[in-house]
């Protein structure tokens, strides 16, 4: 699995020695000979072969390098995916099931916490690219204050539930961008940016939330960040608003609403809303990373470069994978994986892969038309 621990490095590797998770043993044939492996680079790693099986050589990559029973983690979207970068273009569809991603955060049959995706129990911070052009996300400007009216935007994060529990979600209305949050009562707060978004520019956003009271930050303490510029904060509901780990999904779900909500409770969905009646976001999304540690307390200059994979990461989907409906997260997190599935469908039909012009200084767009 990517992302996931491989076990360790071995001599296996160099000299013929062994490993303690899967492995393949192999040598090289060329041109009639075996050939040595010492100097060779495979998948991007220099292989340096020692004198000793079992406890001798290395392999260095770049400015790593990895001896004998090193532990290392299958960071395969980082190194052997893609070499574009792309994004996902959705359409704005509101019809239920397509036109999104789904991360699984609960699974309704145990009461295991979910996947790192599934904020709420600790600090979080929500950070991500995007890009909207004027007239394509319909919701108009909303009140901000004391109310779950996030709802009501083109939804961008929705972590909301069927049946009585704390929710958050992240939206764009009136082409600003609003975060709610509800606690287990019946406290709701929503905070809305000043900067409009819906310019047909890349903006970064980021949204935060500080999970214990401390000296400076009361529990529930939340900040909504445009370009590096904080641009509201606000004290909101308190305490654990992640997905109860012991919930069961409701039964007032689908279009009947009469079915079972097994397909959409348990998920975090991104860039579309779970629910009947709705409005989804018609736009771009690019490399969106999750942290449990907080990060931001004043302004600060938006990454030049894709979201860094450091030690308050718990997620990263770098969206890279531009093709097929698997989302690898390549956090490199140990305490698990947030990986996610792109629902494609409706007319037109999104999410779309599509080359990324992010970190370029010159406007690129160009469909995958053959990848979809």
């Amino acid at each position: 699995m990517r992302n996931q621990s491989l076990g360790v490095i071995a001599e296996e590797v160099c000299n013929g020695g062994f490993a303690n998770g899967a492995h393949v043993h192999f040598t090289l044939w060329y041109n009639g000979s075996y050939y040595d492996l010492d100097g060779i680079k495979l998948s991007g790693w220099t292989v340096h072969s020692g004198p000793t099986p079992y406890t001798t050589g290395f392999l260095e990559r770049g400015n790593e390098i990895l001896y004998v029973y090193d532990t290392i983690q299958n960071d395969y979207n980082t190194y052997y995916g893609s070499s574009t970068d792309f994004a996902l273009h959705y359409q704005g569809n509101d019809q239920m099931d397509i036109d999104r991603i789904k991360i699984q955060i609960d699974d309704p049959n145990t009461e295991v916490p979910g996947p790192p995706a599934d904020v709420g129990l600790h600090d979080f911070v929500i950070e991500w690219w995007m890009k909207a052009s004027p007239g394509e996300n319909t919701a108009p400007e909303i009140t901000c204050g004391a109310n779950d009216d996030w709802k009501l935007g083109n939804i961008l994060f929705d972590r909301s539930i069927s049946v009585e529990g704390s929710e958050w979600g992240i939206s764009s209305a009136g082409g600003r961008i609003v975060l709610g949050v509800k606690g287990d009562g019946s406290e709701e707060l929503t905070l809305c940016s000043t900067s409009m978004v819906d310019d047909g520019e890349w903006h970064h956003i980021a949204v935060q939330r500080n999970r214990w009271d401390g000296t400076s930050y009361p529990d529930g303490q939340l900040w909504l960040f445009i370009d590096g510029n904080l641009e509201a904060a606000a004290v909101g509901p308190r305490g654990d608003i992640s997905y109860p780990d012991d919930a069961a999904p409701g039964e007032v779900c689908g279009s009947s609403g009469i079915d079972p909500c097994t397909d959409f409770d348990p998920y975090l969905v991104i860039g579309a809303c779970k629910w009947e009646g709705c409005l989804g976001f018609d736009g771009i999304i690019d490399d969106i990373r999750f942290s449990w540690w907080l990060r931001y307390f004043e302004d600060f200059d938006p990454p030049t470069t894709p979201h860094e994979r450091d030690s308050k990461t718990v997620g990263l989907l770098r969206l890279n994978e531009g093709r097929g409906d698997a989302l690898y997260d390549t956090g490199g997190y140990t305490g698990g994986t947030s990986n996610g599935l792109r629902f494609y469908g409706g007319a037109p039909s999104g999410p779309e892969w599509i080359y990324s012009d992010l970190f370029f200084g010159f406007f690129q767009y160009i469909p995958q038309i053959n990848n979809h």
